[in-house]
């Protein structure tokens, strides 16, 4: 079991509560990873964006901000080229701004979007359905992202090769995002459906 953990990042830093991770081989041959801390609210497309570039695929996953304080429990599964997941610097992952000029092509087989903020405790509700795409998962956080949309929780799935994931997504300030962003949100997401 491999064990990273940083109190302090540096003097500067606004996170005061500890930040850290965790991972662990199963004896499947499959990792698990924990994140917890404090982050920027981008950092699970940073980080779901740097394990697929080091060519590891999320498998299944949660992960749920309450507090301001992120926790997060990632199943990940190595491709044959990928290096070996218990050298990499997750928290260097979650805290690194990806190249957002080189998104990965995704697909969407399905999508259901709730915007009644009385269903989902104040947050939009996001469902999609897809076949697995290594990158998959990233290229949705950096989307919404890019649209100052972050999910507050995050549920991830991958059971036979389809694509099971939930995020529940708030705006700027923990708001429940304005109709205009939900619309292009709905927009981008036509967009994706094959």
């Amino acid at each position: 079991m491999n064990f990273h953990h940083a109190n302090d990042l540096n003097s500067d830093d606004p996170f005061k509560l500890p930040t850290g991770s965790e991972i662990s081989r199963k004896p499947s041959g499959q990792y698990v990873l924990k994140i917890w801390g404090r982050f920027p609210p981008d950092w699970l497309g940073n980080i779901s964006s740097g394990i697929s570039k080091n060519r590891i695929s999320i498998i299944s996953g949660s992960a749920k901000k309450v507090n301001n304080v992120w926790q997060a429990v990632f199943e990940l599964e190595k491709t044959p080229t990928a290096p070996d997941p218990e050298k990499i610097d997750y928290l260097g992952l979650a805290l690194e701004t990806p190249d957002r000029g080189r998104s990965t092509a995704i697909s969407l087989d399905k999508y259901i979007l709730d915007e009644d903020p009385l269903h989902h405790d104040g947050a939009l509700y996001l469902e999609v359905n897809a076949h697995d795409q290594l990158g998959f998962l990233g290229a949705m956080l950096n989307c919404f992202a890019f649209y100052a949309l972050f999910p507050e929780t995050v549920i991830i799935e991958t059971i036979k090769g389809m694509i099971f994931d939930r995020f529940w997504i708030k705006g700027v300030g923990g708001c429940f995002p304005s109709p205009m962003m939900v619309n292009t949100l709905r927009r981008k997401l036509e967009g994706f459906l094959r």
